[in-house]
């Protein structure tokens, strides 16, 4: 990850589970991957792919420590009903 990040980046995860050797959270993975603040946000279910991709209401949760991050994730991510 370093060779491609800096500290003007900021990181959503939008995978399940812990890392699988350690067992560690994945924020704490990426912490551990780089030498610089990075504001991470966490995106989780339960968002279905075969109901986004049949245009369906979905609806998913996103956690994090910047309140920055959080805004410009739902913007990103929020679609209204059409």
């Amino acid at each position: 990850l370093r060779a491609y990040l800096n500290s003007h980046h900021q990181c959503i995860i939008a995978t399940k589970g812990l890392e699988p050797e350690t067992g560690n959270f994945l924020t704490d993975v990426v912490a551990s991957n780089i030498d610089f603040a990075m504001p991470v946000a966490v995106l989780s279910g339960p968002g279905f792919a075969a109901e986004v991709a049949d245009n369906q209401p979905s609806a998913v949760a996103l956690t994090c420590l910047s309140d920055d991050l959080a805004q410009e994730s739902v913007c990103l991510l929020y679609t209204s009903p059409s």
